[in-house]
């Protein structure tokens, strides 16, 4: 009983230790009219991140952030054209840093796990008849096999280090326009 209310577990967060964190965007946005109804738009992005964090436990030295990825790409290029739309989208993702510590002797480092790059693909078919549009849509075109951090992995045994994510998905379907 805690204030006379029954509890199974009590919290008490606290901030221990210092973290220094740092990084930023950089990217480029281009877009071209061609003319009434037809526009080429193309974007690209690099994000860079990373940091330290010094626990208060002076046994231990300074060590990488973990769950996170220091670096990634993003880019894509969008085409409209009368009707017709198409949009391409790729993304590279560098090496993974997961949670768990690695001693190598002379101070700690975060394991990791590969990269990977999908690539995304969009097709739209504007006014196929009155309201309505037709869309072709492919996630992950080039059927990448991949997996992305999972921090549920060093709490729970039986979870994956890195989750499997979805291989190739098509969807085709008509989107509505209410009055």
């Amino acid at each position: 009983m805690y204030h006379g209310w029954p509890v199974e577990v009590i919290d008490l967060p606290t901030n221990d230790g210092r973290q220094t964190t740092y990084g930023g965007t950089l990217g480029i946005d281009v877009v071209r009219s061609i003319g009434t109804g037809r526009q080429v738009s193309a974007y690209t992005g690099l994000s860079l991140v990373d940091g330290r964090i010094w626990p208060s436990d002076e046994s231990i030295s300074r060590y990488p952030i973990g769950g996170m990825v220091p670096a990634q790409v993003k880019m894509g290029a969008d085409l409209d054209w009368g009707r017709f739309s198409a949009a391409a989208t790729a993304s590279v993702v560098g090496r993974q840093r997961l949670s768990a510590l690695v001693d190598s002797g002379t101070d700690f480092r975060r394991q990791t796990i590969a990269g990977y790059w999908t690539s995304d693909i969009t097709i739209r078919r504007r006014s196929v008849m009155e309201r309505m549009n037709a869309v072709l849509k492919i996630e992950n075109a080039f059927d990448r096999r991949y997996r992305t951090i999972n921090e549920r992995a060093y709490i729970n045994p039986e979870e994956f280090i890195g989750i499997p994510q979805n291989p190739r998905r098509i969807s085709a379907g008509i989107e509505l326009r209410l009055p």
